[in-house]
């Protein structure tokens, strides 16, 4: 939880802070298993993309059932983060916004694509 107190602005942000409201609200009623980072929540949850100020989490036994998932879900997952080198196209940490020259958005080449709609 320490790492993201530099995120800690946000929680004065009016609108992120009534998203923040909303969904404690909702997991509260529904008393729901989550953690209370103060200016965002974390829920075990295996979606693939959660609301602003919630963080899904998934517990897994062994790296082996994280690959088997993410193979699963490829066509709904755009890009995977890691340090680890245990899946085949990963980028590591920190070179999300930096694409190589043969790196294309749903591993689609974009030139092939253009070339192929004519």
């Amino acid at each position: 939880v320490n790492r993201f107190h530099r995120f800690q602005h946000y929680f004065h942000h009016q609108k992120y802070r009534n998203n923040l409201d909303y969904y404690k609200s909702i997991i509260l009623i529904n008393r729901a298993e989550y953690v209370d980072g103060g200016f965002f929540i974390m829920q075990p949850n295996t979606a693939i993309s959660s609301p602003v100020s919630v963080i899904y989490y998934e517990n897994y036994q062994d790296i082996k059932h994280v690959v088997d998932d993410l193979n699963a879900r490829k066509d709904q997952i755009q890009c995977v983060v890691s340090a680890s080198e245990s899946y085949d196209n990963f980028v590591k940490p920190g070179n999300t916004q930096f694409p190589a020259l043969d790196s294309y958005a749903d591993n689609l080449n974009t030139l092939v694509f253009l070339l192929e709609k004519n």
